[in-house]
């Protein structure tokens, strides 16, 4: 290719103003046209004319045909007379003496009257000038004359033009179909390595056109069309212009027609194909031949190798980029001295060797007869595996779950009698799930568990390796702790290395295997749980091992709580017997077998995850595919049609399910969703070889479970729950779920008695704040045991509570409890029959101080009150001394006062008279007198006893009144306590004297007016 640097200038595209096309139309029209001839003809200003001229001259459309002359004398003249003026005028500026001044004005005058002179003359020049600028129509004038439009320059810039010297077309250097970094200085020699072009010479120093470059320019804008004013062509920077691409030709076959084309490519790898030259071999048949020649001369020989079919050919130079197919999966590499393949092309191997680094390798060696030798690899201890050959692939060949890569050669036509043989690199990715399926058929009958999962890194062989180790564990000394420490770090440094979380996998080994001797034992809890912590694991995986050994510790705690004589105590032994294998019962019955003891379905959903991804593998290895995780195990399945639509759906669905519970912490399986779990396993297990053992069997229905702590087997769980909060409380949170709220549905079904000792143990266990509340238990605890308790209680014979049922209200009471206490006191107090006798009433109120307490003063009030109002109790007013002043505060006001009436009932009851009355003041003076405790009360009824007085003194006339008055008060004694009642009675009596003197008064007016009517 030859290079041509170009100035451009750019122009756009106007229409012709009115002026312009008269000017064009003119000077093409009248021969010999002078600028002078428009300025005459238009009748328009010289100075317009002249500024159109020089538009149409910048626009490259008209050219000079006399050049213009100039007055350059006489402008040189009127400057050197300026500059002598100057000179005279300094001097005029500088004078001292009369001679020299006028000399020098003299000279200025002359000096000022030649310019003068001078300029006089330019208008006739001017006029001259006019005369002799004529200009004629170039090309691109007569085109703008043509088409009415003007190409006015707007920008210029320089551009880099490529010639090709086999096809002559332009090219821009920088543009689509010429990258600029690929340009490359001089022209390759014949000699030289690599396919050339022909030259033609007919292209050599073809200087590019304007329309050429105005084609080039819009190709790369077709959305913009390119004006070009005019053109320069510059120098290039390369010798005789000389410069090349390098290229790199790609020989591809049609499927069909089985007919090369070519792909063509700069050497670079941040560049696209030349699509130019592509386009240009694809037009012309006769650059294949060359092409070809050169390719068959620098490729491979295609000795020792099979023909294949062109579907299943690809380059030998795609090989690397085809093994970057495996690098995001997992699976083993089988190799037969690959070597031989990857050495056809002289290219580094980067996605092999990262593929080899990564995965585990199988070598096929011709020299080994059976079995397999083993070795780690320097490379992170990914293993190296040897085996016999078997004629399971041949030398030269590489299998992965991505397909089988081997050589080939496939045949194309050269001539039309002639066919030439390509190596090619061939790729099957049926055959090489055929070939993995083969080593994994092989490996497994072989393999030891530990081996096998290095070969596949699956999740489902890290199962069966984890559980191998956890069963060949020995307990014949007191080394549990270090030999599951060793297992643990034999586990962290290969299990890591293929991401899978090992740690909860080996906790729930350990568990379903070796449950008492490792938890039943708080140091061996410890230590696991020491071994956790270290562990190089996520905070995640260290919470889900947590809330396994804590699942474990709450089925050991409520196994060894139950009652072996129960029927709670047959359950945990089924259930124990389930977890040793030693018995077997359907899986359903399992779920809620789990569920009525433990509360969750946790351990029933992990063996249904383990049977699910067992026969999915066992599925895959019967169709004779690749073992790998179980999602792509599942799909595998779905594209072979082992498994149907709907059941690959349902499949999904389980996987997210075991994904979550095995992931997540904090979380039990319930039994609703292990049910349906259980319902796809079994529709899973169709698919395969009738499985005998009990937990496949079919019943039309399935037992259901429950039973109930007994209060010595809660005791015992709480006393491990409470030992456990305290030894792993401080580092570890406790579930309320599987502690507490499980244990409301097994609480005890009855008492003999309020069980205190486990209330207490409860607190203690909530005080610890490690996760655990189990104040609704125990409220529920004292609730049902009190309400019972209560009822066997035996009515006292006095209202008075038992020293012994006392002292159980009172620590009912201490846990907040009152409300409850209160009702036990009112229900046992109930039917305690009345006092009948004042003695009895004393002494019982005399001791109700701790039973009023209890249930309250005015239940206590309301009983006395009804004993009182009995029609059977006397009350003598010389007993009410047995009521101290506590006494009478207790009965109350009302209660008092009611006591009080009936000890005046003698004297003021319903067969009263003045003398019982009078009788009843002397003896209430000599009781007062000695009572000061009944004081208050008795205050209160003297208005009452006044009433009751006054009541009787109406049956008397007024002089018996006072007579009876003065006698009544002359029971009180001076100093009398009843100071109302003898105030109200003097009153009383003033009052009567006072109405009988206003009488005899009336009468005697009465008389002396009679004796005076009389006298008239």
């Amino acid at each position: 290719m030859q290079e041509f640097p170009v100035e451009v200038t750019h122009a756009r595209q106007r229409v012709l103003t009115l002026l312009e096309l008269f000017i064009l139309k003119a000077l093409n029209q009248i021969p010999n046209c002078s600028v002078r001839d428009i300025i005459t003809q238009f009748g328009l200003a010289p100075l317009l004319v002249e500024s159109t001229i020089r538009t149409l001259k910048l626009c490259n459309t008209i050219s000079s045909i006399d050049e213009e002359v100039g007055n350059e004398q006489q402008n040189e003249a009127i400057f050197e007379l300026n500059n002598e003026l100057k000179t005279v005028l300094d001097r005029l500026a500088m004078v001292g003496g009369k001679d020299e001044y006028d000399e020098n004005l003299r000279q200025r005058q002359v000096i000022q009257e030649k310019i003068k002179n001078l300029e006089s003359n330019e208008v006739e020049i001017i006029e001259d000038r006019y005369s002799r600028m004529k200009y004629q129509l170039n090309q691109n004038g007569k085109e703008a004359l043509l088409n009415n439009y003007l190409k006015e320059p707007t920008e210029s810039k320089i551009y880099s033009f490529a010639r090709c010297m086999t096809t002559g077309n332009l090219y821009m250097i920088g543009g689509k179909d010429i990258n600029r970094k690929a340009v490359e200085p001089t022209w390759l020699e014949d000699n030289a390595e690599g396919w050339r072009n022909k030259r033609l010479e007919k292209y050599n120093d073809i200087k590019p056109n304007t329309r050429e470059i105005e084609d080039c320019l819009t190709s790369l804008n077709p959305n913009e069309k390119i004006e070009i004013n005019t053109i320069e062509i510059l120098n290039s920077k390369f010798e005789q212009r000389k410069m090349h691409l390098p290229l790199n030709f790609t020989l591809t076959v049609d499927l069909e027609t089985k007919s090369p084309n070519w792909l063509v490519h700069l050497q670079r790898d941040d560049v696209p194909r030349v699509g130019w030259i592509e386009k240009y071999l694809k037009n012309l048949n006769s650059q294949h031949p060359s092409l070809i020649k050169h390719l068959v001369k620098s490729m491979p020989p295609v000795k020792g190798m099979d023909k294949t079919s062109l579907s299943n050919a690809s380059p030998l130079v795609r090989m690397d980029r085809l093994f970057a197919r495996q690098l995001n999966q997992q699976s083993i590499i089988v190799v037969n001295k690959h070597e031989k393949l990857t050495n056809l092309v002289n290219l580094d191997m980067v996605n092999l060797d990262l593929i080899i680094g990564s995965n585990t390798l199988v070598c096929l060696d011709s020299k080994l007869k059976k079995n397999y030798k083993f070795a780690n690899r320097d490379i992170e201890d990914l293993p190296n595996i040897t085996i016999p050959e078997n004629n399971i692939m041949r030398q030269g060949s590489i299998a992965m779950s991505s397909g089988l890569f081997e050589c080939g050669f496939v045949e194309i036509s050269f001539t039309s009698s002639e066919k030439i043989r390509l190596p090619v690199l061939c790729h099957s990715e049926k055959r090489g799930i055929q070939k993995l399926s083969k080593v994994d058929e092989y490996l497994r009958d072989l393999l030891t568990p530990e081996h096998l999962f290095l070969v596949t890194g699956a999740e489902t062989d890290l199962n069966d390796w984890i559980n191998d180790l956890i069963k060949n564990m020995i307990f014949a000394s007191n080394n549990k702790i270090e030999q599951f420490s060793n297992i643990c770090q034999q586990l962290e440094q290969i299990a890591n290395q293929f991401d899978l979380a090992y740690m909860p996998k080996t906790i729930q080994a350990l568990i379903n295997t070796h449950l008492e001797p490792f938890f039943a034992n708080f140091k061996d809890i410890s230590g696991i749980l020491k071994l956790i912590e270290k562990a190089q694991i996520s905070p995640n995986q260290k919470a889900q091992c947590w809330n396994m050994i804590e699942g474990a510790l709450h089925a050991l705690a409520i196994q060894t709580s139950t009652n072996e004589s129960n029927a709670s105590g047959d359950l945990f032994n089924l259930w124990k017997n389930i977890r040793q294998r030693k018995e077997a019962i359907p899986w359903e019955e399992m779920a809620h077998l789990e569920n009525t003891l433990l509360g969750n379905c946790s351990w029933t959903r992990f063996e249904v995850n383990r049977h699910t991804e067992r026969i999915v593998k066992d599925l895959v290895v019967g169709n004779k595919r690749p073992v790998s995780d179980l999602a792509r195990m599942m799909t595998d399945l779905r594209k072979i049609n082992v498994i149907d639509k709907k059941l690959y759906s349902e499949l999904k669905k389980t996987k997210a399910g075991r994904n979550i519970f095995t992931h997540e912490y904090d979380m039990d399986a319930d039994l609703e969703h292990t049910l349906e779990a259980i319902q796809i396993l079994r529709l899973l297990a169709t698919l395969t070889d009738p499985i005998n053992d009990g937990r496949w069997d079919i019943k039309e229905e399935f037992r259901d479970f429950s039973w109930t702590f007994s209060r010595q087997g809660l005791s015992n769980y709480l006393h491990q729950c409470l030992d456990l909060v305290s030894t792993f409380g401080n580092d570890e949170k406790f579930n309320q779920y599987i502690w507490v709220d499980n244990l409301t549905h097994r609480l005890p079904a009855s008492y003999n008695e309020i069980p205190f000792e486990m209330v207490t143990l409860l607190d203690e266990i909530t005080k610890t704040k490690t996760g655990l509340n189990f104040d609704e238990i125990k409220s529920r605890i004292l609730a049902e045991s009190s309400t019972i308790w209560a009822k066997e209680l035996e009515t006292p014979e006095l209202y008075v509570i038992p020293t012994s049922v006392s002292k159980v209200i009172k620590r009912l009471n201490d846990y907040g409890f009152s409300n409850l206490s209160k009702k036990i006191a009112e229900q046992l107090l109930k039917d305690v029959p009345l006092s009948a006798t004042l003695d009895s009433l004393s002494s019982e109120i005399n001791s109700s101080s701790e039973t009023v307490a209890l249930i309250g003063e005015q239940k206590a009030i309301i009983r006395w009150k009804r004993t009182i109002e009995q029609s059977n109790f006397s009350v003598e007013i010389e007993k009410l001394t047995r009521f101290n002043e506590e006494s009478i505060s207790k009965m109350g006001k009302s209660n008092c006062q009611a006591m009080a009436k009936k000890a005046l009932q003698p004297f003021l009851g319903e067969k009263y008279d003045l003398a019982t009355i009078k009788i009843g003041v002397v003896k209430l003076e000599q009781f007062l007198n000695h009572n000061d405790d009944w004081l208050s009360t008795i205050s209160n009824l003297e208005n009452w006893m006044f009433e009751r007085t006054i009541r009787l003194l109406k049956e008397f006339t007024e002089q018996q009144k006072l007579a009876e008055l003065a006698d009544l008060l002359d029971r009180f004694e001076q100093d009398t306590k009843l100071s109302t009642f003898k105030k109200k009675l003097s009153k009383h009596q003033e009052e009567v004297e006072k109405k009988l003197i206003r009488k005899e008064e009336e009468s005697r007016k009465q008389n002396e007016k009679t004796e005076g009517s009389e006298k008239k």
